[in-house]
């Protein structure tokens, strides 16, 4: 079934726990309208697509024929970046996952560089932090506490 404007408006609303009144007044039409426009029965006009895509920070081209350029672009910073760095598979694999899902919810500009290594800061702070190597995924450091038994990786901490 293909996914029309008035689902992907009603869809977008719900995922940011709009209600519909308060996504009306944002974007300066009624609640009435808004309704019928998530229920694919009024003409829309484009400066009420623009309005309602501001509101929601999305685009107004993802509302309309449901692509998202932004989704694309950062698919493709996050390629480029992967040539770049030498990261680990568990690393390269998080940020596939993750990167995707990101880049469906961002409003005005693709995900880059600076995001994708946040992405991985956070993920190697929450396995220091759960005792799991940030590189292989192995358990406890060793003796002196800084490398991993495993691959000899120095233990991360958010300092270094």
């Amino acid at each position: 079934m293909e996914e029309t404007f008035g689902k992907r408006l009603r869809s977008l609303r719900e995922r940011k726990a709009m209600t519909r009144k308060y996504l009306a007044h944002e974007a300066g039409i009624s609640i009435a309208y808004l309704k019928a426009l998530e229920e694919d029965r009024p003409v829309l006009f484009p400066d009420i697509s623009e309005r309602l895509a501001d509101a929601l920070e999305t685009t107004a081209d993802y509302l309309l024929s449901g692509s998202n350029p932004l989704l694309q672009m950062s698919l493709d910073n996050l390629r480029a970046y992967l040539e770049e760095q030498n990261l680990p598979p568990t690393e390269t694999n998080l940020l596939k996952a993750v990167v995707p899902e990101k880049a469906k919810n961002r409003s005005r500009s693709p995900l880059d560089a600076g995001d994708f290594k946040a992405i991985v800061e956070n993920y190697r702070s929450h396995s220091a932090i759960a005792g799991i190597c940030w590189r292989c995924g192995s358990g406890v450091p060793d003796e002196a506490g800084d490398r991993c038994p495993n691959c000899r990786t120095l233990w991360y901490s958010p300092d270094n």
